[in-house]
């Protein structure tokens, strides 16, 4: 708290901790059994900007480090990512996806 707030960031979406298909997860080699899906996309957000993440996305990892829910998601957004490239790893339509968001200060 060295600016006399906690610093966060975002990625401009809502999302809520869904399981993931045990096949999926086998074919992929992921570890977590649930990820962050992507609910709605805010307009003119850091994820809206960059075009990347899509309405029923499932997050699955941030800078290499597993999401396993929403609260994962929160904690990995901190301050210091604001305006930081920070690749984001997601499941679309059972196709593992790597993208780049840059999230804005929250």
């Amino acid at each position: 708290m060295r600016d006399g707030r906690v610093r966060q960031s975002r990625l401009g979406l809502s999302g809520q901790t869904v399981p993931i298909d045990v096949r999926l997860r086998r074919r992929h080699g992921l570890t977590q059994t649930t990820g962050v899906l992507v609910m709605d996309v805010v307009a003119d957000g850091p994820a809206a900007r960059a075009g990347l993440l899509q309405a029923g996305d499932v997050i699955t990892t941030l800078d290499g480090a597993p999401i396993a829910g929403v609260d994962d998601l929160h904690r990995a957004l901190t301050g210091e990512r604001a305006g930081q490239a920070v690749p984001i790893g997601l499941l679309r339509r059972a196709e593992l996806v790597a993208l780049t968001a840059r999230p804005d200060e929250a």
